[in-house]
């Protein structure tokens, strides 16, 4: 620092925090000696860049800074990130890892890496600041399913940087996604079978039951295409980290605001453009419900999305799958009022039923008002006491493509 002159073009400032497997850290504190350093060179940087535009320096370029963390894990960066020019984040490279920052900065290579992490803000903006350590030697795992991401998403909590973001020296560009549903044919079946047949054959334990071998085999199918072409449109190579997420707007379960599902990472040349294909599964959809003890797929509307980061600030593009397959939760003839009346478009398929058959709906407002509990079943056969077995029969069958066609609003 003491060698900074009108000469200085760039000043670099590593700085670390020491961590190991086994040892947790108790903030996200930078170590007072480091932070001093630092400090102490942003100080000269400002006060070099002021003197510097007050005096006679008509081809006078700012002084740049930038800094290395050369950490195990976020820290806390409020103090300083807003007055730097430049933060790499190397995360204990090694023995080259020098020779890599110096490529990196000096454009030699292009930095191309991802957050595996989200840097928060601050420590109590984290999933796990209200019962991390615990008491004594027992931590307690509040956060649930809502890890990481999952978490800053879910409660809306902006983190200083999300899971899966980091820049480039290049520009990429997306053309629109097109979703493929994939067709299930017999080949799939017999997949099924095959797992079913091995499954029985390795494991005591399902050679008298096979639908948990069945419902796993099922998972692995799968279901949905996303195809597009990314170009990289800047003037450096680099790479790409393409982030698909999946999200259930109107979910049964509770479940993160979205998931990451896909990725792959990319590299092109300036101008070079290349398709890209991801599948999902089955499994890409599923929750585990505690209550059946089973991973469950839900029906309805998914958001399929691409992003550059967790942060929907990130989103690239968005379509929406709808997933037209049953799940526990679907709704049927069984499917008490109460339940059904949580979606408004499907309640409203009753009116239309009743509607095309030239049945009072009265009758419907009436079940509603007073036997709320009872099932769709039960109300069609009451509303239609005075028809024919066959007329019945009949009006069951609508009632019940209607309640099927009305899973895609499952809320």
């Amino acid at each position: 620092l003491d060698e900074m002159d009108q000469e200085t073009k760039n000043v670099i400032v590593v700085r670390r925090v020491n961590g190991m497997e086994g040892n947790d850290r108790e903030n996200l504190q930078i170590p007072e000696e480091e932070l001093a350093v630092l400090y102490e060179a942003m100080r000269k940087v400002q006060r070099m860049n002021g003197s510097m535009r007050g005096g006679n320096y008509a081809n006078y370029t700012a002084v740049k800074m930038g800094v290395i963390l050369n950490v195990a894990g976020p820290v806390d960066c409020r103090e300083f990130i807003k007055d730097i020019d430049g933060m790499f984040v190397c995360f204990l490279p090694g023995g080259q890892g020098a020779k890599a920052l110096a490529e990196l900065m000096t454009g030699g290579a292009n930095p191309s890496g991802r957050l595996p992490m989200t840097f928060p803000e601050k420590l109590e903006d984290t999933p796990t600041y209200l019962s991390f350590p615990g008491d004594r030697n027992n931590a307690f795992y509040g956060e649930d399913i809502f890890v990481g991401y999952r978490y800053y998403n879910s409660k809306g909590v902006h983190p200083l940087f999300p899971f899966g973001w980091g820049l480039s020296y290049t520009d990429f560009d997306y053309s629109p996604m097109t979703l493929t549903r994939v067709q299930q044919d017999e080949t799939s079946e017999l997949a099924i079978q095959r797992v079913l047949r091995a499954t029985r054959a390795t494991d005591p334990a399902y050679k008298e039951d096979g639908n948990q071998a069945i419902r796993e085999a099922e998972l692995e199918q799968p279901v949905v295409t996303v195809d597009f072409d990314l170009a990289n449109i800047g003037r450096y190579a680099g790479a790409e980290v393409i982030q698909l997420y999946v999200q259930d707007p109107k979910s049964t379960l509770r479940k993160p605001e979205r998931e990451l599902r896909a990725f792959q990472k990319i590299y092109l040349a300036p101008g070079q453009m290349t398709h890209v294909t991801f599948t999902l599964k089955k499994r890409d959809f599923a929750s585990y419900d505690q209550s059946l003890h089973e991973w469950t797929c839900e029906e309805g509307a998914y958001n399929l999305i691409l992003a550059r980061s967790a942060s929907p600030e990130d989103t690239i593009q968005s379509e929406e799958f709808l997933a037209d397959w049953e799940s526990p939760y679907s709704y049927s003839l069984d499917t008490p009022l109460i339940e059904l009346h949580k979606s408004e478009q499907a309640f409203q398929e009753i009116y239309l039923l009743f509607e095309a058959n030239g049945i009072d709906t009265g009758k419907i407002e009436d079940a509603w008002e007073y036997t709320s509990f009872e099932t769709v079943r039960c109300l069609v056969e009451n509303a239609t006491e005075d028809r024919s077995p066959e007329e019945r029969e009949d009006i069951l069958k609508q009632a019940e493509n209607r309640i099927r066609r009305a899973n895609r609003f499952h809320q």
